[in-house]
């Protein structure tokens, strides 16, 4: 009996400890598991503008470095001491036009050119009464040439001669050849005066006052200062814009100082840079004194471009990749470089109407997902 309630009691335990443990499981799975939080995904923004092209007339800014528009070496012909001309013979010594820079001690060059007159004076005179009565008709202008000879001046025009008689007659007596022995001599005696052939100053003096020259000595180095030329380096397609005698605007620190002018156009490239170099005439004045050497900004005018899109130079990768923005995403697109100046760069391509990124996030890629901003 003691048995049997008892396996009835151990029953019962069993069936009500199934039941809480079924009841739980039941309420166990009737509870929902929590959701995991949601990221929100940042989706960055870009500011965008609608492709439209227009026309553009625009400038060119480039950098140059002023120079000399004229460069001489001073290089005697002759033999003798130097002496001082004007001003003294020194490196940094200005000169005007037409200054006597410095000479070469000549008084015995003089002598001899007078020795060499008189003694075609004499030779003349002894032509002279021969001429009077075999060539009579010609006299008159032998005689008047004879007069104006002055020893210390250059020798005058030898008369015209009117017959083949009178030349044979006159070669014989050596007349032909000593009247142009002293004229090649009165050329020669130009020699020793050496005069400023433009506005300048020494850059170098290799001879001063007091040395002697020979032929060939190189004296010293002159520059002209009233006229300088700015050297100016262009890309090979820009120079389709540019033409001879076109105006540039000189600037010092964004100041125009001066006008120039284009001299002339390289027609090859320098193999240094891989651009072709530009010259510009730049007139040196009194209101501002320009240097060879200074650098110089030279503004270029009045170029027409057709049809093309202004973006800012930030807006385009890779010299020629802008971003396009189609259905929220990004597009990498190549473009037709018409311009690049500073500030602003100037491309065709793309077609009007369409979305271009002009201004974009850190670590832009083709095809994020990104949110539009148009301006205008």
């Amino acid at each position: 009996m003691n048995i049997r309630k008892f396996l009835f009691g151990l029953t019962i335990l069993i069936l009500i400890g199934a039941v809480s443990y079924l009841s739980m499981v039941y309420l166990t799975s009737l509870k929902k598991k929590p959701e995991p939080p949601r990221i929100k995904k940042n989706i960055p923004l870009v500011k965008t503008q609608k492709v439209s092209y227009s026309n553009f007339s625009v400038d060119i800014v480039k950098q140059g470095r002023l120079s000399s528009n004229h460069k001489v070496e001073l290089i005697s012909e002759v033999q003798g001491k130097i002496l001082s001309g004007d001003l003294p013979l020194k490196s940094g010594q200005s000169f005007k036009k037409g200054d006597l820079l410095f000479k070469i001690y000549d008084e015995e060059a003089k002598l001899a050119l007078r020795a060499s007159k008189s003694r075609f004076l004499t030779s003349v005179a002894n032509v002279l009464p021969d001429i009077k009565y075999d060539f009579e008709q010609n006299y008159d202008a032998w005689m008047s040439f004879f007069n104006s000879i002055d020893l210390n001046s250059k020798l005058p025009e030898l008369p015209k001669i009117k017959s083949e008689q009178e030349k044979i007659y006159l070669a014989g007596k050596n007349i032909f050849n000593d009247y142009f022995t002293i004229q090649s001599s009165e050329i020669r005696l130009e020699k020793y005066q050496v005069y400023a052939p433009f506005n300048g100053s020494f850059s170098q003096v290799y001879f001063q006052e007091g040395s002697i020259a020979n032929p060939g000595t190189r004296v010293a180095s002159i520059i002209r200062t009233d006229l300088l030329e700015l050297e100016v380096p262009f890309e090979v397609d820009q120079i389709k814009w540019l033409k001879i005698g076109q105006p540039v605007d000189l600037r010092i620190n964004k100041k125009v100082v001066a006008e120039g002018t284009i001299n002339r156009i390289a027609d090859f490239i320098d193999t240094k840079t891989q651009s072709v170099l530009v010259y510009v005439d730049v007139p040196n004045t009194i209101k501002q004194k320009l240097f060879e050497g200074m650098y110089m900004d030279a503004r270029f005018y009045g170029f027409s471009l057709y049809q093309v899109m202004k973006v800012p130079r930030s807006s385009v990768f890779n010299f020629d990749e802008v971003y396009l923005v189609e259905n929220d995403k990004l597009k990498k697109t190549r473009v037709k470089i018409e311009k690049v100046d500073q500030e602003y760069l100037y491309f065709s391509g793309p077609s009007e109407n369409s979305i271009i990124a002009i201004e974009l996030p850190l670590n832009t890629a083709d095809q994020m997902q990104v949110r539009s901003q148009l301006v205008k």
